[in-house]
């Protein structure tokens, strides 16, 4: 709380997210890591009977009718069968609101590890969109201005606002959200119409956690310089985003210390998977100098998979402070 609120944290908070694919590798012995370098972050015990159905070998239809295929256990599939690829399936769809509420009843009935910061979960709006349209067919429709689009998102923001009220009435400390607007190089939409269809949103979804005192943690993958200070004036509070896509530290330090704090993350498509122990050291050390101040605004944060060797899942627990 300390280092996102800029109120000067005794030491660099730590958080570590593990894919599912790291425990098909490594068993419990990424628990053992944990236990000898515990985390600020409540997690919940690794259950591979209760693992995400989208994260499993095979098909699966998930709450919304989006068939997902998938055929790397522990990551995610992908959608192989749209609910509206045909706009004409659109009067017929109904948002899940009775699985959404049971599923936030669960997800904050009991704080799975008191005493550490819990984040709830407040949604991926256009992760959604394009899970029910697809990627492809969203793009156009956002460039033709298509009418289906604007009532789909009307539905979404319902649907998510309807969650984050009732996210934001338990005893969270934050709500995490999760959209990925970037490619590599920079949006995947013109900034222009981000702003006009998509910010918005996140406009009225954000004012809920605000309005409710929760803090706002966001993820989002690619080069998302383009609208960083637009997520600021929104006001996100920790932000996880690619650092090192977008000028690295330095780039992004000198721009944004001080306006939010970084939510990591380490490099992990490259330093993290492929890198030593000492790589990881030296990227903790440029993200220390370069995004936190002595008041706070870093979370010392990293995401491993299948490929992580397990010294470097230690080092990225105990490179920060």
């Amino acid at each position: 709380m300390a280092a996102v609120k800029f109120e000067r944290p005794d030491r660099i908070p730590v958080d570590l997210w593990t894919v599912p694919a790291v425990y098909l590798r490594h068993g419990r012995a990424v628990d053992g890591l944990l236990h000898q370098h515990p985390t600020d972050f409540a997690r919940r015990d690794w259950d591979p009977e209760g693992m995400d159905g989208r994260l499993r070998a095979g098909r699966y239809v998930d709450e919304w009718g989006c068939l997902w295929e998938n055929k790397a256990e522990g990551y995610f599939g992908m959608v192989a069968k749209l609910p509206l690829e045909d706009y004409r399936a659109l009067d017929s769809l109904r948002p899940p609101f009775e699985w959404m509420e049971d599923d936030v009843r669960k997800g904050t009935s009991e704080h799975p590890q008191p005493g550490k910061f819990w984040l709830g979960w407040g949604g991926d709006f256009f992760h959604r969109m394009c899970w029910l349209r697809g990627m492809e067919n969203v793009m156009f429709d956002l460039m033709d201005g298509s009418p289906e689009l604007y009532r789909l998102r009307e539905m979404l923001l319902d649907f998510f606002a309807r969650q984050v009220t009732l996210v934001s009435k338990t005893d969270v400390d934050g709500i995490c959200f999760a959209d990925d607007f970037g490619s590599q190089q920079q949006l995947l939409i013109p900034p222009s119409l981000w702003r006009s269809f998509i910010k918005p949103v996140y406009r009225d979804i954000l004012g809920i956690c605000k309005s409710a005192g929760k803090l706002v943690f966001f993820h989002s993958d690619g080069n998302i310089l383009e609208i960083m200070d637009d997520l600021i004036e929104l006001g996100v509070d920790a932000l996880n985003c690619q650092v090192w896509c977008m000028g690295g530290p330095e780039v992004l330090g000198k721009r944004f210390a001080g306006k939010l704090t970084f939510w990591g993350e380490l490099d992990r498509q490259s330093t993290i998977p492929h890198g030593t122990p000492d790589d990881i050291f030296r990227a903790a050390r440029r993200m220390k100098e370069h995004l936190g101040l002595e008041t706070g605004g870093l979370i010392g944060q990293g995401e491993v998979d299948g490929l992580t060797p397990l010294e470097n899942i230690e080092a990225i627990l105990t490179a920060w402070n």
